[in-house]
């Protein structure tokens, strides 16, 4: 009788980083995007040139925003996003999105008027303390 021969089993992909290896390809390359529609197709493209990648489809944070804290017609603050206002005032960063979107309600946080920096909103508060 002889001995029964079992192959060793070659893994297709690293198990560490989940890459292919080399000379082993995915079941997907070169196959084309199937859109189920013409419109669903053209925003994809749309959003590929804005540079939001099929790994987030909402793209967040491609977009973020800067943001102006104001306090009794003083300059507080600017920030990069609106995350890291409502981390440093403490208040939900929906919030100040709202208020700087001029929600009707919603004028302050904690006392803070909050404004996009592009807009010239914010301006006019503070302009006479700098003339």
């Amino acid at each position: 009788m002889s001995e029964l021969y079992i192959p060793p089993e070659r893994f297709e992909r690293d198990l560490i980083t989940g890459r292919f290896l080399k000379g082993c390809v995915s079941r997907n390359k070169g196959r084309k995007m199937v859109y189920h529609s013409k419109r669903s197709k053209a925003r994809s493209i749309k959003n590929l040139s804005k540079g939001r990648g099929a790994w987030h489809k909402t793209g967040a944070g491609m977009n973020k925003k800067s943001v102006v804290l104001i306090k009794d017609e003083k300059l507080c603050g600017v920030f990069p996003s609106i995350q890291t206002a409502g981390k440093m005032i403490g208040v939900a960063p929906s919030l100040i999105s709202a208020i700087c979107r001029k929600v009707r309600g919603k004028h302050t946080a904690n006392g803070y008027r909050c404004f996009f920096e592009d807009s010239n909103d914010w301006y006019n508060l503070i302009k006479q303390d700098y003339e």
